[in-house]
C-alpha cells in the first residue's frame, strides 16, 4: 500500500495467496469459455436480434441488432428499447446486469460455478424469449416493434 500498512499489506498478500490456491483466474478461463458459447448460442438461435457476443474471462456481453454505440451508450435508452426490455425480462427472473438499450454486459464472480453460468444462460434465453415472442405479437397486431433491425454486425 502507498502508506505501507502492514495489516492492509498482509491482507493484499491473503487475497493474492487465495487467487492461486482457489485457481480463480483458470476458473474465470474455464467458466468465461462456458459463458462466452452461450452467448453465441443466443446469436445463433436468433440472428435477427442477437448481433453477437465478445468477452474474455467472466467478462462477457451480448450486443443486440441496431446497435449504435455513439447514438446509445450503456444506460441510454427508454425503457422500450430492446435491451431494456430483455434487462427487465431477465430481472423479473433473479438475474441483474449492466444493460442498455442494444447491449448487456455480465461480470459474474470469480467464484462463479458451471451450474451458475448454466443458471444465467437460462435465464438470459427465457428473457429473450419472453422479448422476441413480444415483438412477434406487436407485428401481428400491426405495431412496431421496438427495436427495429437495421443490420446484423458481428
Amino acid at each position: 500500500t502507498y502508506g505501507g500498512n502492514p495489516v492492509a499489506c498482509a491482507a493484499g498478500v491473503a487475497a493474492l495467496d487465495l487467487l492461486v490456491e482457489e485457481r480463480l483466474p483458470e476458473r474465470a478461463a474455464e467458466r468465461g469459455a462456458a459463458l462466452l458459447h452461450g452467448l453465441h448460442a443466443l446469436r445463433e438461435r436468433w440472428p435477427e436480434y442477437v448481433a453477437g457476443a465478445r468477452g474474455i474471462g467472466l467478462l462477457a456481453a451480448l450486443e443486440f441488432v441496431g446497435a449504435d454505440p455513439a447514438r446509445s451508450g450503456v444506460g441510454q435508452a427508454t425503457s422500450d428499447a430492446f435491451g431494456m426490455r430483455v434487462a427487465a425480462a431477465a430481472r423479473a427472473r433473479g438475474l441483474l446486469f449492466r444493460r442498455g438499450a442494444f447491449i448487456s454486459i455480465f461480470g459474474p464472480p470469480l467464484i462463479a460455478t458451471t451450474d451458475e453460468i448454466e443458471w444465467v444462460l437460462d435465464t438470459l434465453r427465457s428473457a429473450i424469449g419472453e422479448v422476441v415472442d413480444e415483438e412477434a405479437r406487436g407485428r401481428r397486431n400491426g405495431s412496431q416493434p421496438a427495436a427495429k433491425p437495421r443490420a446484423v454486425v458481428t
